[in-house]
């Protein structure tokens, strides 16, 4: 369930993911959690496809950030590593 706003990117994929509902309206989120609880205690609450959470592990975020810093650097060095700059000649 993801309260908040629903045309975010947290909510679309949500949507997208068929991972649950996204709703800000009181009565829908009441009723979904009703069901739920329904469902739990009648032994029928379905567990979600493990595809919902592809990519979404802490390890997968890490690799993603690991990736963003490595092309950073790469395209712009540590002024020390610039050619001149470090000796005022830049």
């Amino acid at each position: 369930m993801f309260i908040g706003y629903e045309h975010g990117a947290a909510a679309c994929m949500i949507k997208k993911r068929g991972a649950g509902l996204v709703s800000n309206t009181p009565e829908l989120i009441r009723d979904q959690l009703k069901g739920w609880i329904e469902d739990k205690s009648a032994g029928s609450l379905k567990a979600l496809d493990p595809s919902v959470s592809w990519g979404l592990s802490r390890d997968d975020q890490f690799r993603k950030l690991e990736q963003i810093f490595s092309d950073v650097l790469r395209r712009h060095p540590p002024i020390s590593e610039r050619s001149g700059v470090a000796h005022g000649d830049g």
